[in-house]
């Protein structure tokens, strides 16, 4: 059996994997689309389904989805990471910043993401404080997969998917376990 190793308190986060990752399309008061992405988030309930994310309250993903009650969660592909990684970028209009395109969700206001092989449309439940990030609770109302990850029985659709996990910084790994430089 290996010996456990303490880890430095600078490096705890690290002591976890890591999420997979995803792109928070939201809408502001002016009407003004925001992406972001994020490595914090899970399912947090199958029913209702509902999914947590954590934000910082000094960013616009938090400000838009407190005033506007909702948002969408679009889960990328490595065919998309570069894409992806340019959403952490601070500008106006991270969809035409990073190549990607937004298109109509069928029962929330924040667009659904093209390139995303899933989008999961929520509307929020609850805002609840930890630490330096806020939870950010919302209750999936609609969904939508590409069709060639749709699968009818519950592990198809998420054993198709070729989600992605940001290890740290510019660096990614695939779901099969391969390194992602970008």
């Amino acid at each position: 059996m290996s010996e456990l190793v303490e880890v430095p308190e600078d490096k705890l986060s690290y002591a976890h994997p890591g999420g997979i990752t995803a792109l928070v399309s939201t809408v502001s008061e002016e009407g003004v689309n925001n992406l972001a992405a994020f490595g914090f988030h899970a399912m947090c309930s199958v029913k209702p389904p509902m999914i947590v994310i954590g934000v910082r309250e000094s960013i616009d993903t938090y400000k838009n989805a407190l005033a506007g009650k909702e948002f969408v969660v679009g889960i990328p592909g490595k065919d998309i990471v570069d894409k992806a990684y340019k959403c952490g970028d601070d500008v106006v209009d991270e969809f035409t910043h990073a190549g990607l395109t937004p298109i109509p969700s069928l029962k929330v206001k924040p667009p659904s993401i093209a390139e995303c092989q899933s989008n999961l449309e929520c509307k929020l439940v609850k805002m609840v404080p930890t630490g330096d990030h806020i939870l950010m609770v919302g209750e999936i109302v609609a969904a939508r997969v590409k069709k060639e990850v749709y699968a009818e029985d519950k592990i198809g659709m998420r054993t198709k998917m070729d989600y992605i996990v940001h290890n740290t910084k510019n660096v990614f790994m695939t779901k099969d376990g391969k390194e992602i430089r970008v």
